[in-house]
């Protein structure tokens, strides 16, 4: 029974080590079909090899494996049928660095290495053109990798900024803004030299409501970029919500006269006049920006909430009317004429406003209000619920 034992066990090591010398042999096979120009039969040996887990600690496999992967890009042929061969390829020879303990020997595959960071930013590029911003950022992210890699490893003394600015900006056009973060804040503090990392952090910022950061990258931004009008844009926005009125309105004046032509700079401005009670110098503001943007709809629009509001005083005054001081309703009346005027006013901005933009509930909501004021009831009716 002993020797029945024995002989099992040693049929069952003689059938592991003819099976590890099979694999072994596609590993070879693998690397003289590369040889012969036969990509696609190195890949399938190749790949059977690295089916075995014995095999996947040998370096020689993975690099086999990365030579190939490598290899069916370059030959462009079968690259359509395996679109992730260079990421494949990265992998591959990342592993055989990692289980390669001599030193001398992990930078055999470097030169590889910096080859396919190359491919991977081109077809990132590439992508990028094509508005495929997701596989772009994908493929710009791979290259970033190996070009930190390679830095880290002291293969390459720098590394490439203008890589980490385009895996950047592909994540933010991919709307992965999370992504897109460390890399643009990275090249802020490399100082890189392009305006659009920091009016794109600037975007980023502002969409997450991250005012604080917001504002300290559009103070740095400036610094570098003082012309620079997105971040002076940003920078004229956060004076809208707070501050001191006149100094905003200084601020915006200052920049009108600089940028005549920005009709978002301008409706700003006639936004500020018309918070300091400032109507007249509010109204010809918004006519400018309606002038240089006809489609202008918000524009149109306070302006005609600025005549409604100014309409809707006018009622409370009418209505805080004792009948015992008016018995006969003069004042009533002639407060009612000077209301319906100013909506008579109002109208006409109110309509243009739902004109542009007839989906847009405030305009449809104010437009509806001053009609039914009117007693234009079939009109009021007419715009629905």
């Amino acid at each position: 029974m002993k020797s029945i034992k024995r002989t099992l066990a040693f049929l069952s090591i003689l059938f592991f080590m003819q099976n590890a010398i099979a694999q072994k042999g596609k590993i070879v096979d693998a690397q003289l079909s590369l040889q012969a120009g036969k990509i696609m039969e190195a890949k399938k040996s190749i790949d059977e090899a690295l089916s075995d887990a014995e095999i996947q600690k040998r370096v020689d496999a993975w690099t086999t494996k990365g030579d190939v992967y490598k290899q069916i890009y370059e030959g462009k042929l079968f690259y359509a049928q395996n679109p992730n061969c260079l990421f494949d390829a990265k992998d591959a020879y990342l592993k055989a660095y990692e289980l390669e303990l001599n030193p001398k020997k992990q930078k055999k595959n470097f030169p590889s290495m910096e080859m396919l960071y190359s491919y991977l930013f081109n077809e990132g590029f590439e992508r990028f053109n094509s508005k495929k911003y997701d596989d772009a950022f994908k493929h710009f992210k791979a290259s970033q990798d190996i070009d930190a890699f390679l830095n880290e490893k002291q293969y390459k003394s720098v590394l490439d900024t203008n890589n980490i600015f385009a895996t950047g900006i592909a994540a933010a056009n991919a709307n992965d803004l999370d992504a897109a973060l460390p890399y643009l804040k990275k090249l802020v503090d490399m100082n890189y030299n392009n305006a659009a990392v920091y009016e794109t952090l600037a975007q980023i910022y502002d969409n997450k409501k991250q005012e604080a950061d917001l504002k300290a990258i559009v103070v740095k931004g400036l610094a570098k970029y003082p012309d620079n009008k997105n971040l002076q844009i940003y920078e004229l926005n956060a004076t809208l919500d707070g501050g001191d009125l006149s100094e905003s309105i200084s601020k915006f004046e200052s920049a009108v006269a600089k940028d005549p032509k920005n009709a978002s700079i301008i409706f700003n401005l006639a936004v500020l006049y018309d918070k300091n009670k400032q109507t007249d110098k509010a109204k010809e503001t918004y006519d400018k920006a309606i002038a240089i943007k006809p489609d202008y709809g918000d524009a149109y629009f306070n302006i005609g909430v600025m005549y409604f509001n100014e309409g809707v005083e006018i009622n409370k005054s009418m209505n805080a009317i004792d009948d015992k001081d008016d018995p006969l309703g003069k004042k009533y009346n002639e407060l009612k004429v000077k209301r319906d005027a100013v909506f008579q006013k109002a109208l006409p901005y109110l309509e243009k406003a739902y004109e542009i933009d007839p989906n847009n509930i405030d305009y449809k909501s104010n437009l509806k209000k001053v009609y039914a004021s009117m007693n234009m009831l079939e009109k009021a009716k007419a715009l629905g619920n």
